[in-house]
C-alpha cells in the first residue's frame, strides 16, 4: 500500500503484499524495525492487490461514470479469500518459506520507467531483476501466513485505543512502535491483504475504515482497472467525486498528475461505501498516453456524516486521504 504525505509517495506493505493504506497517513518504515506488535516491517515490495468484490446489487452511485456492486461480504473462515466467492484469491502462491517449494517466491512488477522486473522474496533476503520472472519461481501470496496472524493478534488484542481511520502517522510511525500510527499503519496494510479477516480484526474493538483494492498486475496504458471499495469500518463511508480518483504518477522523486478526478455532476451527490465489510466497485482507464511507471489513483472519503453532502462541517470524520498503487508497464 502507499500513501501521500505532503507530496511524497510511500509504499506501507507486508512481506509481498500491497493494496491500500486505510488511514490518514503511512509510512516506510525502514527494516529492522523494533517491535510493532507482531506485525512484519514495512518495506517496498511491488504491489499485490487485495480481493475484488462481488459483482451485482443495484448502483448506489449517482452522476459521475463510476458503477457501483453493492453485495455485502459475508464473513469467512480463516484461509482463501475465495471463501467471500471471489474471482481471485491472496492466499494463493506462497505464503510461508518454510512450506516445501517456497524457499523462494517472485511477483512481477516494474521499475520507475515501466520497464518489468521481478521481485524475489527469499527468507533473509529480497531483490528486484529486470525482465521476466523465471518460470520455475512460484508466485507469492498476497496475504501470508504471518500476516493472518498478526490480524488474529490484532483481534485477541484489540486496541481501542486507536482510530485507525483517522490518526496521523507522520512520516515514520514506528519510531515509536507501541503508539497508535505504527499499530495502525501495519493493521490497515494487513487487513487490504487478507480482507477475508476484516469481520474477525475489525469487529472487536479495533477502529477501520476503508480499504482500496486491486488485482495484481501490472496492467498496461490504456487498461481498464477495476478498484474495489472495501468498507469494513461500522460507519457509512461517503467518497469525494462520486469515486472519481486523481491520477498520479511517481518518477522516483516526485508526483504528476496525469488525469484529475471528475466532480460528481450534480450538487449534492456522493458515492456511498455501507458499513460492515459492503463492497463497491470503480472502474478506472489508465491514460494511454502517460507512459508506464508507478501509478497512484488518490482520492478522499467522509465518515459519520449527516444528510445531505459530505462537508467537514456536516461529518464526524474526513477528508481523509487514500490511495492505491498501480504498476504499469510502459507499453
Amino acid at each position: 500500500m502507499l500513501r501521500t504525505i505532503g507530496g511524497a509517495i510511500l509504499f506501507c506493505t507486508s512481506l509481498a503484499l500491497v493494496g491500500a493504506c486505510g488511514g490518514k497517513s503511512a509510512s516506510n518504515n525502514a527494516e529492522g524495525a523494533t517491535d510493532t506488535g507482531g506485525f512484519e516491517p514495512v518495506g517496498i515490495p511491488a504491489p499485490r492487490g487485495g480481493v475484488a468484490a462481488s459483482t451485482g446489487g443495484s448502483s448506489n452511485v449517482a452522476g459521475g461514470s463510476s458503477s457501483t456492486a453493492g453485495a455485502s461480504w459475508a464473513p469467512a473462515s480463516v484461509g482463501g479469500s475465495k471463501t467471500l466467492g471471489l474471482p481471485f484469491d491472496t492466499s494463493d502462491g506462497c505464503r510461508d518459506f518454510a512450506s516445501a517449494g517456497c524457499e523462494r517466491c517472485c511477483l512481477p512488477g516494474v521499475d520507475h520507467t515501466g520497464a518489468a522486473v521481478c521481485n524475489i522474496w527469499q527468507l533473509n533476503s529480497s531483490s528486484s531483476v529486470a525482465g521476466a520472472c523465471p518460470a520455475d519461481c512460484p508466485p507469492c501470496a498476497g496475504c501470508t501466513a504471518s500476516t493472518e496472524q498478526s490480524l488474529l493478534n490484532a483481534a485477541a488484542n484489540p486496541r481501542t485505543d486507536c482510530n485507525c481511520p483517522t490518526v496521523d502517522t507522520g512520516v515514520d510511525p514506528c519510531i515509536a512502535p507501541t503508539e497508535c500510527g505504527c499499530f495502525c499503519v501495519n493493521f490497515m496494510a494487513s487487513l487490504a491483504a487478507c480482507p477475508q479477516l476484516g469481520t474477525t480484526a475489525c469487529g472487536n474493538g479495533n477502529h477501520c475504515g476503508l480499504e482500496l483494492l486491486v488485482k495484481p498486475g501490472p496492467y498496461h496504458p490504456g487498461d481498464t482497472v477495476s478498484v474495489y471499495w472495501l468498507n469494513l469500518g461500522s460507519s457509512m463511508a461517503y467518497v469525494a467525486n462520486c469515486g472519481s480518483f486523481d491520477i498520479l504518477r511517481w518518477d522516483s522523486v516526485s508526483q504528476v498528475t496525469v488525469a484529475p478526478a471528475s466532480p460528481c455532476l450534480s450538487p449534492g451527490v456522493t458515492m456511498i461505501v455501507p458499513p460492515n465489510m459492503s463492497a463497491s466497485l470503480t472502474s478506472v482507464t489508465l491514460p494511454s498516453n502517460a507512459g508506464g511507471g508507478f501509478f497512484v489513483f488518490h482520492t478522499t472519503y467522509y465518515l459519520g456524516c449527516g444528510v445531505g453532502a459530505p462537508d467537514a462541517g456536516s461529518c464526524a470524520a474526513g477528508p481523509i486521504d487514500i490511495d492505491v498503487r498501480v504498476d504499469v508497464y510502459a507499453q
